[in-house]
């Protein structure tokens, strides 16, 4: 098969690529018009890896950078606590497919059918509405969850939780927005920021005000750190950068008009739903562990979250790999899409 493969001379295979495509989509009239054609195949493979150099830089760098955090909080705090954060993040991991509920896709794909402006204002009136109504039924089952997930005296830290996906969620769509229309700079600068404040704010609370706090209760920055909240300042860093995050997109986030027609809604929702099982499928591959070392270690809660803590620090110098996938996937997702629609 390899050999076959590598036999079809470049433009043949991306034109089969393209056609491939084509038919995975259903028949209808099609606008050829809403998207700049790339009518050579060499120049487009060329923006595809121009596109994917920039979401790798992106997504790389801003990991390596949280990867840096790993070994601050093992020192900071015990296995067991770091244990607790691994938990609560994973259930954010969960949540952010709840929330997003594969329509970040879908917008690419229908971008390439109908009009690009008829479609971000179908997909961002969808997610507004549904983020404000689940936020609100989660913050309601706050304390539930805490209970649930072994943290009963701190419902705090799953409110936070809950905060940031809900943040997150309403900047998807403008991040697919930088993603769709080519601008992987800005896409990246926003990407990299975010993970910069993060990070810069962790060391903040719990180096610098923490120290300050040890050593002089009385200095400013020891009025800042509050030793109940303890692991909830890495969750409080991450919610203060996903909400400036959202404020650096605000141009994006308010160019749409809430318009919400209800059959192509449906349309979209019957293409993306699918989606939200191939994207709890990959999670509970991913992170569904942690969860089941939580319930399932045969000695006690704090034992439990002890061995999480181990093998969740461990676990982040392993997927590495992910990283370059994710990058490619970033740059061929709307690229394709696009070119879908082209004759060439």
């Amino acid at each position: 098969v390899l050999n076959n493969l590598f036999a079809i001379r470049r433009n043949s295979f991306f034109a089969r690529l393209s056609t491939t495509f084509v038919r995975l989509l259903p028949s209808g009239n099609i606008r050829k018009d809403n998207n700049p054609k790339i009518s050579n195949p060499l120049s487009g493979i060329k923006k595809l890896a121009g596109q994917t150099l920039w979401y790798g830089i992106s997504s790389i760098f801003g990991r390596f950078l949280n990867y840096l955090l790993t070994p601050l909080l093992v020192t900071i705090f015990d296995s067991g606590q770091y244990g607790k954060i691994s938990t609560l993040f994973t259930i954010a991991a969960f949540l952010n497919i709840v929330y997003t509920y594969g329509l970040e896709t879908s917008y690419f794909r229908f971008s390439a059918l109908q009009p690009e402006s008829k479609v971000y204002n179908t997909c961002s009136s969808s997610i507004i509405a549904t983020t404000a109504l689940l936020t609100g039924l989660l913050l309601l089952s706050a304390q539930s969850f805490a209970s649930f997930l072994e943290m009963p005296d701190h419902p705090e830290y799953i409110s936070w939780v809950i905060l940031i996906v809900a943040l997150d969620t309403l900047s998807v769509m403008p991040f697919a927005k930088l993603r769709y229309e080519g601008r992987p700079r800005k896409f990246a600068a926003i990407k990299i920021l975010n993970i910069v404040i993060n990070v810069g704010l962790v060391i903040f609370f719990l180096v610098v005000c923490k120290n300050a706090f040890e050593k002089d209760k009385d200095n400013l920055f020891a009025t800042i750190y509050d030793p109940k909240i303890g692991l909830g300042y890495v969750i409080l860093a991450n919610l203060i950068a996903s909400g400036i995050t959202l404020l650096l997109l605000a141009r994006e986030f308010f160019h749409f008009k809430f318009r919400l027609n209800p059959g192509f809604w449906k349309e979209m929702m019957s293409y993306s739903w699918p989606l939200i099982i191939v994207g709890f499928g990959g999670m509970v591959n991913e992170t569904i562990d942690r969860i089941m070392l939580l319930k399932l270690y045969p000695g006690t809660t704090d034992e439990a979250f002890s061995q999480s803590g181990i093998y969740s620090a461990n676990y982040k110098l392993a997927v590495l790999i992910v990283l370059f996938i994710q990058a490619f996937r970033m740059g061929a997702e709307p690229f394709f899409f696009k070119q879908s629609t082209s004759e060439n």
